[in-house]
Formats: C-alpha cells, sequence, structure tokens
C-alpha cells in the first residue's frame, strides 16, 4: 500500500479523544507488582516499572510524555505518572490504528516539546494532525488499519516497544523496505531529525551514513 498524503486532512485530536492527565504516587505508596506504571520515558512503551497498585487508568489508548510529546500506544490497563497525559479513545480504536496515529503525533510534534516547553492536557487537546481522510472528511481509520497491516510490523511486546514507534516512522517516510537494522543505526546515531528536516531520500541517507539499504 502506498502513502497518498496530499489528500490527507487536518484534524483536532481531542474530537477524537478525551485527554486526561496522568496520577501521581508517592514511592512509598506502591511496592514491585504487575501493574505498568508509565512515565515521560522514551523507552520500554514508556513503562518505568511495574508496581503493585491496582491500575488507574484503561488501556487501549494512547500516551503522550509532557517532555517531548512522545507518544505510545498503551494496551493494557496501567498507572501513570503527572508527566504524562492518557488520550482516551472516542472510536473504536485497536493497535494498529494506534500505531499509525503515535507515528504521526511523534512524527509531527517531538521536535516542538522539552523541558522548557512541556506539552500539558491543555496544549494536548490544541495538537491537529494530518490523517487519511475519507469523502466524508472522517479519519479514514480502516485505511490506517490496513497499512499497518501491510508493513508485517512487529506485535508489540515489552522487550521492542522502545524502537517500534521509530521503525514505523521509517516505513512511513521511506516505504515499507526500509529495515530494523537500518532504522536501529539511523536511532542511535541521531540522524532522525535530520533525515525528518532535509527529507532525504532513502538511497542518500544510507549513503550518508556508510550503510548499505
Amino acid at each position: 500500500m502506498k502513502l497518498k498524503t496530499e489528500n490527507w486532512k487536518e484534524f483536532l485530536l481531542a474530537d477524537y479523544f478525551d485527554i486526561v492527565a496522568g496520577k501521581y504516587h508517592y514511592p512509598n505508596e506502591y511496592d514491585i507488582g504487575n501493574t505498568p506504571y508509565i512515565s515521560a520515558s522514551n523507552e520500554n512503551n514508556g513503562v518505568a516499572q511495574k508496581i503493585d497498585l491496582v491500575a488507574d487508568f484503561r488501556g487501549n489508548c494512547i500516551v503522550t510524555g509532557k517532555v517531548g510529546c512522545t507518544a505510545f500506544y498503551q494496551p493494557d490497563d496501567f498507572c501513570a505518572t503527572s508527566d504524562v497525559n492518557i488520550f482516551y479513545p472516542k472510536f473504536n480504536l485497536n493497535e494498529k490504528i494506534a500505531l499509525f496515529i503515535v507515528t504521526i503525533i511523534n512524527f509531527n510534534e517531538n521536535y516542538k516539546w522539552g523541558y522548557g516547553r512541556q506539552c500539558r492536557v491543555g496544549d494536548s487537546k490544541e495538537i491537529v494532525i494530518k490523517l487519511p481522510a475519507k469523502d466524508d472528511d472522517t479519519p479514514d481509520w480502516d485505511f490506517m488499519e490496513q497499512y499497518i497491516k501491510s508493513l508485517n510490523y512487529k506485535p508489540l511486546a515489552t522487550a521492542n516497544r522502545g524502537g517500534g514507534t521509530y521503525y514505523l516512522l521509517m516505513a512511513l517516510i521511506l516505504g515499507k523496505s526500509f529495515s530494523w537494522g537500518i532504522c536501529s543505526k539511523l536511532k542511535k546515531e541521531n540522524v532522525l531529525l535530520r533525515m525528518i528536516k532535509s527529507k532525504e531520500t532513502h538511497h542518500t541517507l544510507a549513503q550518508s551514513i556508510r550503510i548499505t539499504a
């Protein structure tokens, strides 16, 4: 499947998600357990640790960090620090659609936010992203799901949640032939933002970091 981004429409995320803040728990409130505790980390799908508290938030949602607005899909019920925002879908969200949306959020928003300018709930409600649209100008959720399926993506597991979004981002920009090995090297060498800004082609980028595509 090919992406024809010229036909995409702009959508306000708040029209499709209820957005709330995480809930901070003091360290003396919990011990090691089985409930994911989501933080503003960029790694391990945002899971800082697993604790023994009852989950505050239900799964099948998107979580963004206030610092950097890094987005992840959370499939399971969880607790979350006050450093994150939780996006509860107002539509029938699944993992594949969420991965598509998460990729676009990260592509559009990561460079805008930092420690000095954090993306809080109010800011999150103003985020506008472009997505595939149907003829009636509503998001084409089915296309997003089918596109992710076409990538033959690796299902989410704790071991691969840290880099999956980066792989999907590369696939969205450069096509599904872009390999995991190349993606890992790009992430490690911090050339992702340079690639996005300069819109280098697959071939040129491969040459610039001395790898074989």
